[in-house]
């Protein structure tokens, strides 16, 4: 009778207890990946130069005064890229003539213009969520397990009083 006794409380030992490898295989972790989307702005803030275009109207100037010459000057004229001018000498009068030419004049100013551009640059991150579902453990396993935690109990209380008992 105590065999058999010994025998069932060996079993119900060794059966409430499931390897880790075979819980996993019948109940594998769930893996669940959600991916959030980012969007990130930076500002930069250019200086640039300007180039600006000065339009000159062209304009035509006399100009007249007297000088003690008697005798008359034929003209002289003078040219370059912006402007001409005439000179002569007639009844003892200096005559000028400037003929300023119609042009634009070009002009760079530093950092005139200020340029702000916006660039967004999406990316996506991956997050690994790990869910684990609870293991499920059949009635008969809690029972067993229940049971052998009383059954380990009562031999510990019995072995103590016998232990007790014999100091005595």
């Amino acid at each position: 009778m105590k065999s058999v006794l010994l025998l069932l409380i060996s079993v119900l030992l060794f059966s409430s207890c499931s390897p880790c490898k075979r819980l996993q295989r019948k109940c594998p972790p769930e893996v669940i990946r959600e991916r959030y989307d980012s969007i990130i702005t930076k500002d930069t803030i250019i200086y640039r130069d300007k180039l600006i275009e000065i339009p000159i109207p062209g304009d035509t100037v006399y100009a007249e005064k007297k000088v003690p010459v008697k005798e008359d000057i034929s003209p002289i004229w003078l040219q370059n890229d912006y402007a001409s001018a005439t000179a002569w000498v007639n009844n003892s009068k200096l005559k000028l003539e400037l003929i300023q030419k119609e042009q634009v004049i070009k002009a760079i100013i530093d950092s005139a213009e200020k340029e702000v551009r916006h660039w967004k640059e999406k990316y996506t991150t991956d997050k690994r969520v790990e869910i684990v579902k609870e293991k499920y453990v059949p009635k008969i396993y809690k029972l067993a397990l229940k049971f052998s935690i009383f059954v380990i109990a009562a031999v510990l209380l019995f072995a103590g009083w016998k232990a007790y008992k014999l100091v005595k």
